[in-house]
């Protein structure tokens, strides 16, 4: 669990160095903010490919699902980094989302496996306090370097991208090397080959599972993914461009300095209250959050507050969700689960930063043609993909309410339980 935790922190870290400011960077090459937009609506289409990582991670194991896509990391950003065209740039990032649908469901359930029910919210936890803490050093590094702060050179876009590239290729040759099975192990491997698709989604329950995480992608497609937060603030806080992406990364860092602890407390919270009610009361936080910020908040002392604020939330929904939804199918079918709830959640979740953009540009038009030039109505209507955002997280809260309890495993192949769910968890 030390090597997958390690290398995670510095690839998660080289990431964000220039993933928050990857939009202005799109529109500095020539496209539009619907060509960003759909840009990001392809990458998480990409996720389909989750049906192939979770076969390779049932058929062959954890370890190769995880390490030989983080190997091809490097690879695909080389074409970022030597092309100015956003359309080459375009194909760079979705060659990326194609690896990161492979190592998914990989992933997922190693963490799963490495845990008991008991402290399996407290280790997704420290996982996604890894994560915030990446988070946070990414973009105050990436924001230090873009202005040469202090003793560090000047950097652009494209010389950050090449750190990614480094660390990605040294981290996948470890993990290849180093990482562990956690209990997946020869029997369930031969169970998964007994199992098929059609079998998996016979069960009620697993098709509400996939609905529910459906629903979350799209969520993080909107707010945590997508292109709204940056291109809120390079629509309605009037600055120079180079101080535009400063405050970008500086936001986001502040936001991840609560996401730290709050990870941590939403993995505590997970084990004593269940992940499913601790997801439904911090992701509509979150996003609540998010919508006061972009309405009244921006780049002030309030706004910074505000955003990490929501960011906390999102932080402790998200350990929630994940540590539930991982360990909900047996070991033997697990990777397959999970892929199925990322790909389809990925058609899903594709519309949804296009429809944001849609909303988002019918209301600036709307706001324009009956109050003209408003500050507050401006602010309103860029921030509208959150109000849709807000929307999903109350259909993904149903979904919640309905979904049985987690299946009970045979311990004998590992299949999926003979006996329907017990009535659903509150």
């Amino acid at each position: 669990m030390l090597v997958l935790l390690s290398t995670t922190a510095a690839i998660v870290t080289s990431r964000f160095l220039w993933w928050r400011v990857l939009p202005i960077y799109f529109r500095d090459l020539g496209a539009t903010d619907q060509q960003v937009a759909i840009i990001y609506s392809v990458t998480l289409v990409l996720l389909l490919f989750q049906i192939v990582g979770g076969l390779i991670s049932d058929r062959w194991g954890r370890r190769y699902s995880i390490g030989i896509p983080t190997l091809l990391v490097g690879p695909a950003l080389v074409l970022a980094v030597i092309s100015t065209d956003w359309r080459l740039v375009a194909i760079s990032v979705w060659s990326v989302g194609v690896i990161q649908g492979l190592q998914g469901p990989g992933f997922q359930a190693l963490l799963a496996e490495s845990a008991t029910d008991e402290d399996r919210g407290r280790l997704f936890g420290l996982f996604f306090m890894i994560q915030a803490s990446s988070q946070m050093i990414g973009p105050a590094l990436g924001a230090a370097f873009l202005a040469g702060s202090g003793f560090l050179p000047v950097l652009n876009v494209q010389q950050l991208i090449w750190t990614t590239i480094v660390i990605a290729t040294l981290a996948g040759v470890v993990r290849l090397l180093f990482l562990r099975e956690g209990q997946f192990n020869d029997a369930a491997q031969a169970a998964a080959t007994r199992t098929s698709i059609g079998e998996i989604l016979s069960r009620p329950a697993i098709r509400w599972l996939i609905g529910i995480h459906a629903m979350y992608m799209v969520l993080m497609g909107i707010t945590f993914e997508g292109p709204f937060i940056a291109l809120h603030l390079a629509d309605t806080v009037m600055l120079p461009e180079i101080q535009i992406e400063e405050t970008i990364n500086l936001l986001f860092a502040v936001g991840g300095v609560g996401g730290i602890v709050a990870a941590l407390i939403g993995g505590a919270l997970t084990d004593r209250l269940t992940g499913q009610r601790t997801s439904v009361i911090f992701l509509i936080t979150h996003v609540v959050g998010l919508i006061v910020w972009s309405w009244f908040g921006l780049n002030s002392t309030l706004g910074y507050i505000l955003f990490a604020l929501s960011w906390m939330a999102l932080w402790m929904g998200q350990v929630a969700h994940s540590s539930w939804t991982s360990a909900y199918a047996p070991t033997a079918i697990r990777g397959r689960v999970l892929g199925l709830m990322g790909a389809i959640g990925a058609i899903l979740s594709a519309f949804g930063p296009t429809v944001g953009n849609l909303m988002r540009t019918a209301a600036s038009n709307f706001v324009m043609a009956q109050f003209g030039e408003s500050v507050l109505g401006e602010r309103v209507a860029s921030g509208m993909p959150f109000v849709l955002a807000l929307a999903i997280v109350f259909l993904l809260a149903y979904g919640i309410s309905q979904i049985p309890a987690r299946e009970v495993q045979q311990g004998v192949s590992g299949r999926l339980a003979a006996a329907d769910p017990i009535a659903p968890q509150r």
